[in-house]
């Protein structure tokens, strides 16, 4: 009777283990956060400094002038190149305005995600993330998203928390 009993217990134990489990990728996602990104298609990498606030993108791609930025805040965002500010509407930088919002998303949300092959996958707020995961190295290198009818996906590398500047730059 204990022999039975132990091989059920070492069954269901070896089965549990084989169940593909799903990573808690959100747990690398916090706010404020800072990470380097490059929308897919594309070989110009951007720093991007995430809050609940607002966001800052510095392009290093070295086919780009020195300091360009983009600074997205509530009711007032802009660009700047070199010494040059201008304001400017987030709506056309989709790809930007979509990656913001996802990574707020996974970071603010309770939903939990459903494993796939490639990595997680939540619905929030009626917008499908694909966080692409390496299970063995444990780190998020991606994300998919939709925003306004279109698919975008982005590398991630270097995802960390940061200490938010007190007085972001507007």
């Amino acid at each position: 009777m204990k022999r039975t009993l132990f091989l059920l217990l070492f069954i269901i134990t070896l089965s549990l283990s084989g169940c593909k489990s799903t990573p808690d990728v959100k747990e690398q996602i916090t706010l404020p956060m800072s990470f380097t990104a490059c929308t897919k298609g594309s070989d110009s990498p951007y720093s991007v400094y995430v809050t609940r606030d607002y966001c800052d993108i510095e392009f290093i791609g070295k086919d780009l002038p020195s300091g360009a930025r983009l600074h997205f805040e509530q009711g007032k965002s802009n660009s700047t190149v070199g010494e040059f500010s201008f304001e400017i509407n987030e709506d056309s930088f989709p790809a930007m305005k979509a990656l913001i919002k996802a990574i707020r998303a996974l970071a603010t949300s309770e939903n939990s995600g459903t494993a796939t092959e490639n990595g997680v996958k939540y619905t929030i707020d009626e917008t499908d993330i694909l966080v692409y995961y390496d299970i063995e190295a444990e780190v998020i290198t991606g994300i998919r998203t939709e925003e306004l009818g279109r698919v975008f996906e982005f590398t991630l590398t270097d995802l960390k928390p940061y200490e938010a500047q007190s007085n972001s730059a507007s």
